[in-house]
């Protein structure tokens, strides 16, 4: 029998969970948290990530995010690390017929959702790509490249965040979200990843424009 082990995962990913547990954000030394459980039990993790954010997308009114942010009519959008399409659906609302999202997660569960959401829907603009850097994304010239909720997961920051904004037509914009930092982490986090230039907008929302 495989309890006693599913018993050890769980009893590790609630020590590993326990900085952000009964709703605590987590700052920048708490950040390793998710890596280490997902280097522990990758699967494990992805099931908790997918239920965080099927949470999350009850609370947040990414539509208006992204209104404010600056995504319009037209646009052609990126959206990396997008889980199961919290953004990706709203920016494909957003950016209408005339545009075009490209959706990619490493994470096939999680594209197996974005997919079952998609279901039903007459969404003929947005793509699904299974990749784990935005480098292995064929297409250039994106209007924006979103990064959201997805920094404190990841172990080389600056890797994804170059590639990201690498995929920029000139005058785009590269949105992160820096979702379980404070204003004053999220400084330290741009200084440690030697991101320049990037514009705080609102919120937990963070612009660099190419």
């Amino acid at each position: 029998m495989n309890l006693p082990l599913l018993n050890v995962r769980w009893k590790a990913a609630a020590a590993d969970m326990n900085n952000v547990r009964d709703g605590k954000k987590m700052g920048i030394k708490d950040s390793s948290v998710f890596r280490n459980l997902a280097k522990r039990n990758r699967g494990l993790s992805v099931r908790i990530m997918r239920i965080v954010l099927r949470i999350k997308k009850k609370k947040i009114n990414s539509f208006e995010q992204l209104k404010d942010i600056g995504m319009r009519g037209g646009m052609k959008v990126l959206d990396f690390g997008c889980g199961i399409g919290n953004y990706s659906i709203a920016s494909a609302q957003m950016v209408g017929p005339e545009g075009r999202v490209v959706a990619v997660d490493r994470e096939s569960s999680m594209l197996a959702d974005l997919n079952k959401e998609l279901e039903g829907h007459n969404f003929k603009n947005i793509d699904i790509v299974q990749a784990d850097s935005p480098s292995a994304v064929s297409e250039e010239g994106f209007d924006i490249v979103l990064l959201i909720d997805l920094i404190h997961l990841l172990d080389n920051p600056q890797e994804i965040i170059n590639a990201a904004f690498n995929k920029l037509k000139p005058d785009g914009r590269l949105i992160i979200k820096f979702e379980h930092y404070s204003e004053a982490e999220s400084d330290e986090l741009l200084e440690a990843i030697e991101c320049k230039g990037m514009q705080h907008l609102f919120g937990k929302f963070w612009a660099l424009t190419r």
